[in-house]
């Protein structure tokens, strides 16, 4: 999304009030409401919320997005395209049904969630007018679109199997309620539409020139209630990309039409697209956001779109839904199991090391953003400071869990996480950082930047199946003596950690037994 970087005369300043007030209070010690957890704020702006005139924005149809790809089209604004292609956007029952799988994502992110209904694109604009003016975006967005909803009709049909012989089960057991409601359930999905919604900028936002634009500056106006709705929803967009609910796609790399910098600029050169990358990692699950740079050499062009192929699920109601998506039409290790995990599956190489970051705290974001281009004046200072806001009011958001979960880190960056948590006051719970790619060296960088003010309340922190080693129990056993992490119960750590010594592990035990820990 480049909706700053678009054009100067475009009045794109941020109302950032409920987010100045989010961080007052979580200045003050208080719990923010958890907007990013829960479906107000998103159903507010689609919509769903029954408020007068048009909603804030409006939400693409995948399935929509994948035909215009294939017929060559260029799509225009938001305005035109609700006149010439109403087709374009999402039903209300569609929209409902998304943001409900955003919900139950964001609910503890149970990992049989995967691939919810509201995916989120990140790209950079190649004209201050026209994001796509030869329809070369949508083009690279559409093979994409297609694998994830492929995946969706697999997973559609993996919780219909599990239903079934559940309710088998159950009723061989004699017990017919059970039975009839796993089956109902069964039946919900596969009433479900595969199709999902997507938001990108330039066609789900009010385009033009603010209604009080100089007559010189040529380009169409939005009205007076197109003008106040865009603002309403660009206040809030960060709501989008750091809620743990949607799924960010990243086309970091642009389209070969572009060129190597096309627009003038790399995905890692623009300042917003720097801003929604950072805030799309600070309480996502696992795989919550996705770089789709190398997309190109995961599968062959002419198998991509795949339109004319029938689905491979052998559920029939559910091919019938899926209509030109085909789960067969990329390489996966998963076959009918999936495409989520696997040496081979197009996920699990989506969502190699290198595709992740860790959260960076507002005042190392600062410093980074210092570096990046802007096509509007003054927008580093106004970034950094949204990014503040949006960082503490997340982080703050988070009282009984918050899991960073198998996203595989650079080990130089767990020193950032441990300043960042900082911002974590309300955490009680547990926090997870297991399987992220902690070594020796990222657990001495974590444990050094620990401070008695980091994590106060928390009570559960694990570590486990990670490459620890004798350094990490020393590390960890270090911060226990000093007294850091005040309030922990237990510290988990054994789960597949075969690289650590069990003369460290007897070192960590004891550390562990002398603050009256449980390790695990």
């Amino acid at each position: 999304m480049d909706h700053c970087d678009s054009a100067p005369s475009v009045n794109t300043r941020p109302r950032a009030h409920h987010l100045e007030v989010a961080a007052a209070r979580a200045a003050a010690g208080k719990r923010p409401s958890p907007r990013y957890f829960t479906s107000t704020g998103l159903g507010t702006l689609l919509g769903l919320r029954g408020l007068a005139g048009p909603p804030a924005v409006r939400l693409l149809s995948a399935r929509f997005l994948v035909s215009a790809a294939t017929k060559g089209s260029v799509l225009p604004r938001r305005q035109d395209l609700e006149v010439t292609a109403p087709e374009a956007y999402c039903s209300y029952d569609v929209v409902r049904q998304c943001l409900d799988e955003a919900v139950v994502v964001a609910d503890r992110q149970p990992k049989d969630a995967r691939f919810p209904g509201l995916v989120v694109v990140s790209y950079c604009w190649h004209g201050h007018r026209q994001p796509d003016p030869d329809g070369a975006l949508i083009r690279q967005l559409a093979p994409i679109l297609t694998w994830y909803a492929a995946e969706r009709v697999k997973r559609f049909h993996r919780t219909v199997a599990r239903c079934e012989m559940d309710a088998e089960r159950w009723e061989a057991r004699g017990n017919k309620l059970k039975a009839d409601d796993l089956r109902k359930t069964s039946q919900a999905f596969v009433a479900k539409d595969p199709d999902f919604a997507v938001f990108i900028d330039y066609w789900s936002l009010f385009q033009g020139l603010e209604p009080g634009a100089p007559p010189d500056r040529e380009g169409p106006r939005r009205t007076a209630v197109e003008q106040e709705a865009f603002e309403m929803a660009l206040a809030q967009m960060d709501l989008f990309y750091a809620h743990s609910g949607t799924t960010v796609v990243r086309l970091s790399q642009q389209p070969p039409e572009w060129g190597p910098r096309g627009g003038g600029r790399t995905y890692s050169d623009r300042g917003w697209c720097t801003f929604e990358l950072y805030a799309s990692m600070l309480v996502k699950n696992w795989s919550g956001t996705l770089d789709v740079r190398d997309w190109q050499h995961l599968c062959p062009p002419e198998v991509r779109l795949a339109p004319d192929k029938p689905t491979a699920s052998s559920n029939k109601a559910l091919a019938a839904k899926a209509g030109t998506y085909d789960p067969a039409a990329h390489r996966d290790g998963g076959g009918e199991r999936g495409d989520w995990r696997g040496p081979c599956g197009t996920l699990d190489a989506l969502l190699g090391r290198g595709s992740r970051v860790a959260p960076i705290h507002p005042d190392a974001f600062d410093r980074l953003i210092a570096s990046k281009e802007f096509s509007v004046p003054g927008d580093h200072n106004r970034v950094g400071q949204l990014y503040r806001q949006v960082a503490v009011a997340v982080l703050a958001s988070a009282g009984e869990w918050l899991s960073f979960e198998d996203k595989l880190w650079d080990p130089s960056q767990f020193a950032e996480v441990a300043r960042t948590v900082v911002l974590c006051n309300n955490l009680e719970g547990f926090l997870g950082l297991g399987n992220t790619g902690m070594d020796d060296a990222g657990a001495e960088a974590f444990c050094a930047a620990l401070t008695p003010t980091t994590l106060p309340k928390l009570e559960l922190l694990s570590i486990s199946n990670n490459p620890l080693g004798a350094g990490a129990a020393r590390a960890f056993a270090g911060a226990l003596h000093a007294g850091m992490l005040p309030r922990l119960k237990k510290l988990y750590f054994k789960y597949r950690t075969l690289t650590m010594p069990k003369e460290a592990i007897a070192e960590l035990e004891q550390a562990c037994f002398e603050r009256n820990v449980e390790p695990l």
